[in-house]
This record gives C-alpha cells, sequence and structure tokens, in this order.
C-alpha cells in the first residue's frame, strides 16, 4: 500500500512540474481547447474549397474514338452526331421546303427522283435512282451481308433496271434468268442469294412470280455528301417521305468502272450503312 501511494505521489509531483515548466494550467487548456479547434475549423474549410477548385480526375481524358467503318475524309458537307434526333433532322431539312415543294413525283420507275435543289451532286443521281423504288436503301448489306430480296424487292429492282424488258411479262411470272442477271450486273451477289428468303421464287417452275400489292409513296431522295476516289464513290443519301421530311440517312458505297475518257460505265453497289433511320 505505501508503494501505491508513493508512487501516486511522484507521479503527481512530476505532472505539477510539467504544467509549471509549459506555463498552462488546467483552466488555461480549456480555454484554449475552443480557440485551436476554431482554427483547425478554418484551415480545413479553406483545404476544403481549394478541392473543390481543382478539376477532378479524369476531366483531361481525351474524347472516346468512335470506331466507323467509312473513311471521314471521304465525305463532304455532311457531319454526323450520334446526338443529333430526329428533331433537329428534320428541322434542319424543312428549311428547303420551297424548293421541295417544286419537286414532283415520277411514276415511271426510270424517272430520277432527285432533289432538284442539291445540284453539286446531281451527277450521281441516275447511280442512286435505281435504288428508291426498291426502298433498298432502308436495308444494311455489304459484302458480308448480301440485301434482302424477297417482299418485291427483286420486282422493283428490276423495273427499275429494265423497264423495257420487264414490261413484256407484265402478270405473267418472270423467268428466274432474267430477274437474276438483271440484278448481278449491279450487285455483286450470288442467284442463291436472290432466291434465300423469297416466297416469288418457284424453284419447280424456275421463275418469279410478279408480286401483289405493292404501291404506296415512292420516295424522293437527295444526295447531301459525295466523294469519289479512283474506282470507290461514297454517297451520303437521304431518302424523303411524303411530308419532305427525311425518313432515312445511309452511307452508300459503290464501285465504279470507267471508259479510257474516265467517263463511268457501269457500277456495283458493295454497301449501305444506315445512319438515321425514322
Amino acid at each position: 500500500m505505501k508503494i501505491n501511494f508513493l508512487s501516486k505521489q511522484i507521479c503527481l509531483l512530476l505532472l505539477t512540474m510539467i504544467l509549471a515548466t509549459t506555463g498552462c494550467t488546467s483552466r488555461e487548456a480549456v480555454e484554449q481547447n475552443p480557440r485551436q479547434k476554431e482554427k483547425q475549423n478554418e484551415a480545413l474549410h479553406q483545404e476544403l474549397e481549394q478541392q473543390e477548385e481543382q478539376p477532378e480526375d479524369g476531366s483531361d481524358e481525351e474524347p472516346i474514338d468512335m470506331d466507323t467503318t467509312f473513311d471521314d475524309e471521304l465525305l463532304e458537307d455532311k457531319t454526323f452526331d450520334d446526338e443529333t434526333s430526329e428533331k433537329d433532322l428534320s428541322r434542319n431539312q424543312k428549311s428547303s421546303d420551297n424548293q421541295l415543294d417544286q419537286s414532283k413525283k415520277k411514276e415511271s420507275a426510270n424517272t430520277i427522283n432527285y432533289m432538284e435543289e442539291d445540284s453539286k451532286f446531281q451527277e450521281y443521281g441516275e447511280i442512286v435512282n435505281p435504288l428508291i423504288l426498291s426502298n433498298i436503301l432502308t436495308q444494311e448489306f455489304s459484302p458480308e451481308q448480301s440485301p434482302k430480296f424477297g417482299n418485291g424487292v427483286w420486282y422493283s429492282l428490276l423495273l427499275s433496271l429494265d423497264e423495257k424488258t420487264a414490261s413484256q411479262y407484265e402478270g405473267e411470272d418472270f423467268p428466274r434468268e432474267l430477274v437474276e442477271d438483271t440484278i448481278t450486273t449491279v450487285f455483286p451477289v450470288t442467284k442463291e442469294q436472290i432466291r434465300e428468303n423469297n416466297q416469288e421464287y418457284s424453284a419447280e417452275t424456275k421463275t418469279y412470280a410478279q408480286p401483289e400489292g405493292l404501291g404506296g409513296h415512292t420516295p424522293t431522295f437527295r444526295i447531301s455528301g459525295a466523294q469519289e476516289k479512283d474506282d470507290m464513290l461514297v454517297l451520303v443519301v437521304d431518302l424523303y417521305d411524303a411530308d419532305h421530311d427525311v425518313f432515312n440517312t445511309s452511307i452508300l458505297t459503290i464501285q465504279l468502272e470507267k471508259n479510257d475518257d474516265d467517263k463511268i460505265t457501269s457500277w456495283d453497289y458493295l454497301s449501305n450503312q444506315i445512319m438515321f433511320e425514322r
């Protein structure tokens, strides 16, 4: 017990000496503590403000590089934005309504349904026109994925590419040679791919039956971008509905064949990539 009492006394003595050397009493320590806390709070507040002013991590990251299947240098006067809405596209096209009202819908399949106001690329209208009646530009196709020729697509293409010959079979079945040879002159596809999933084709009679119930609005179109390089042609094609609003925009890639005078003599439709559809 005496040892414990002495130990306590020694501890109290040491504590008294420490307080004496620092010149601080317990009352002064209590009074200074709030002031110290206030200073600490002010310092912490300033540090937080400095952190808020600094940019967050990742703010200097570069934008994601969007992967596309076409070369940007092959397009003129056309900018695509993933955030472009249907409303924005319609508003941009309505500004040219006065010119569009002057265009009339042509009944003949071989008449170019072209927007006259876009004279800059009108030279390519003859190449695009055979695809309009069939609405095949609303499909995506490529060398790896052929277009679908069923549901009357083959028939519309036949009328557009060789209306004179096709008219001779009006009301009759069409020989498969006529249909397939005509389509393969402009599409790098096989005859089997034309027959595939085509309910109008009969393997028994080796003919294509004329489809029924075709009709409706034939869209007009506008080539809003083009670039020709060597034997390759890339076109940006807008399709318009009856109200002169764009309902489909696609990138059409074509391989050209030219004569010695550098004039286009024939072509193949290689691919079509849809950029906007409604």
